[in-house]
């Protein structure tokens, strides 16, 4: 009698073991004639990267030998290929990223590194939002079981618009003129509001509360936008 797993995935071993009637055992590649490859028990098959048979006979302690020989098969399925991903090369700082694995099938896993840890999404649609540029890996796992040697990585680059500015002065006698400086980042496009007074698309702008009825609070507002259309 012998016992061993069913499969395994390619680029493994397996061990073999004869559980009775006990005895030498005498391991062979054909089922009739040939040299043991192994005499003992258990056997440790080499790496295995296609289904292989083995045919076992026992040798009792008066030279007796099994009149046939038990064969075990080992089954050994494919390793799947690395991860297809699609994704957005970049996206808006906390914006939705849509990545999807698309070939060859199975169950996807998705880390935040290229090895070992946990993984943070199963499944073949992910949608992280995100607020940094940010690289994941996905790994394949078929129905047999057995997972791609390495992971894909997808990384996402987060554009980050930043608006912001600094008035000088910012309070005064009327006529008072304010010199408002952009200091924002991630930016080249701009529009500016002081209440309903004045509006600019201006980088910098000036502007004089001097007429009547200009004195009091006001907000200003300024609108920072990218060439991909992300905005603060």
């Amino acid at each position: 009698v012998v016992v061993g797993p069913d499969s395994i995935c390619a680029g493994n071993t397996v061990t073999i073991n004869a559980t009775s009637p006990g005895g030498t055992y005498k391991w062979y590649e054909s089922a009739t004639g040939g040299t043991p490859i192994f005499t003992g028990n258990p056997y440790h098959t080499p790496v295995l990267n296609t289904t292989k048979t083995y045919y076992v006979e026992v040798e009792t302690a008066v030279l007796c030998t099994s009149t046939s020989r038990t064969p075990v098969t080992i089954n050994v399925n494919r390793i799947p290929p690395e991860p297809v991903i699609t994704a957005p090369d970049t996206i808006c700082a906390h914006a939705v990223a849509m990545l999807k694995a698309t070939s060859p099938g199975g169950t996807y896993k998705w880390y935040d590194v290229a090895t070992g840890g946990t993984p943070i999404y199963t499944g073949d649609t992910y949608l992280p939002v995100l607020a940094v540029t940010k690289t994941f890996y996905v790994e394949v796992q078929s129905a047999s079981k057995c997972t791609s040697t390495s992971r894909t990585p997808v990384t996402v680059t987060v554009l980050e618009v930043r608006a912001q500015f600094t008035a000088n002065p910012e309070s005064g006698m009327a006529p008072l003129k304010v010199d408002f400086t952009n200091q924002s980042t991630g930016a080249n496009n701009y529009h500016w509001k002081i209440g309903t007074l004045f509006s600019s698309t201006s980088k910098d702008i000036s502007y004089i509360f001097s007429k009547n009825g200009e004195a009091g609070t006001y907000d200003v507002t300024l609108v920072a936008m990218n060439a991909f259309g992300c905005w603060d």
